[in-house]
């Protein structure tokens, strides 16, 4: 039992885009679930795109920092 190490670069990045993807897919799917069954968007949709950019620019520094 060692610590574990990120020495492979690709690694962090194939994690990074793979979680990425699936925040987007998250975020895509809630705001066509709330078009579909025509239901307001509410403050609480709006925070979680505000999330998602942020998030993505952390993603963004990860792969580049």
């Amino acid at each position: 039992m060692g610590v574990v190490m990120y020495n492979s670069p690709g690694g962090i990045i194939a994690a990074t885009v793979i979680t990425e993807v699936l925040a987007v897919t998250c975020v895509v799917l809630r705001f066509y679930s709330r078009r579909w069954r025509r239901q307001k968007y509410i403050t609480s949709d709006w925070l979680i795109l505000v999330a998602l950019v942020f998030g993505t620019g952390l993603a963004v520094m990860e792969i580049y920092g």
